[in-house]
Order: C-alpha cells, then sequence, then structure tokens
C-alpha cells in the first residue's frame, strides 16, 4: 500500500530521512527491519473460526456487525 510505495520511492532516490524515519533501530538481524503496519481483520458474526487471540494483540479485531459501525461512526462506506 501507501507505506510500501513510500519506502520504494525513498530507497529509489536515496532518501534516507523518509528510510529512517520508517526504521529508525533497523538492524538486519532479529525483527528491525520489519515494518509493521496497523491490522484490521473483519470475521463474519456467526460461526466463524476467527477469533482475536488467534492475532497478535496489535490486531485490530471485528465482528461484521461491529465493523460496519465502525464504518459508519467514520461516514465511510469500505475500508
Amino acid at each position: 500500500g501507501f507505506d510500501g510505495v513510500k519506502l520504494m520511492h525513498a530507497l529509489a532516490t536515496d532518501d534516507q530521512t523518509t528510510v529512517d524515519g520508517m526504521y529508525p533501530d533497523y538492524a538486519q538481524e532479529g525483527e528491525r527491519d520489519l515494518y509493521r503496519t496497523e491490522l484490521r481483520v473483519v470475521a463474519p458474526d456467526e460461526g466463524s473460526p476467527l477469533t482475536s487471540d488467534l492475532f497478535d494483540e496489535s490486531t485490530i479485531f471485528f465482528n461484521y456487525s461491529e465493523f460496519q459501525q465502525w464504518l459508519k461512526d467514520r461516514g465511510l462506506v469500505s475500508s
């Protein structure tokens, strides 16, 4: 998405300030070369094997009706 294009552009144009902003503690070992974005998971209201405990604690988990309300609260029709 947007962040991927931003990073690729920064790398292609030698924009080290942008790269450093996205990876302030970059290292080639461990997880310091990962860039995490906000992830939302939407599951059906009923009958889904998906539950929030299956995902990392930073993942935002919605049931479908909760997600519909989240969109409505923000004046959106889709995400």
